[in-house]
């Protein structure tokens, strides 16, 4: 009889889990980082993440452990120069895609340590408001290979 009622309670914990992390998941589609001459300090990354919930949400962090820091910049032009930001908060509102893309919204990541050639793969984290943590495998490409996968 213990035996059945621990076999329950796991069943339920694993469904409770799982609803959690539906009611709480984004997704992030098209992940990759710009291929940059070796020897490079900064390397632009790209995303679209998709908040299909009900609950706005925010990117507070970025990390991966292929680069020393990881940043979101915001590129803008006031007064005819171009210019970046950082920003600290990416805001996600509810039932909307927010993209990472080339002269807008991008994550710079800093220093990386191997040099990355297209065809490689990096890991990246997204830290939420919510205080889950979103996992995305990105890929290197080149800008050839970028401009194929834009839709």
């Amino acid at each position: 009889m213990k035996h059945g009622r621990v076999g329950i309670f796991l069943a339920a914990l694993v469904f409770h889990t799982a609803l959690a992390a539906a009611d709480n998941t984004l997704t992030i589609h098209d992940a990759w980082v710009r291929e940059a001459p070796p020897g490079a300090q900064v390397l632009a990354g790209y995303a679209q993440i998709e908040n299909a919930t009900d609950q706005a949400n925010a990117i507070i962090a970025v990390s991966s452990t292929a680069f020393e820091k990881a940043e979101i910049h915001r590129s803008e032009v006031k007064g005819g120069i171009a210019r970046m930001a950082q920003i600290k908060r990416l805001d996600l509102p509810a039932q909307k895609i927010v993209k990472l893309e080339p002269g807008g919204t991008h994550l710079m990541l800093i220093n990386p340590k191997l040099p990355l050639r297209a065809g490689q793969h990096v890991m990246l984290m997204f830290t939420l408001s919510s205080g889950n943590t979103v996992n995305v495998d990105a890929e290197v490409r080149n800008a050839e290979q970028s401009s194929e996968h834009h839709h």
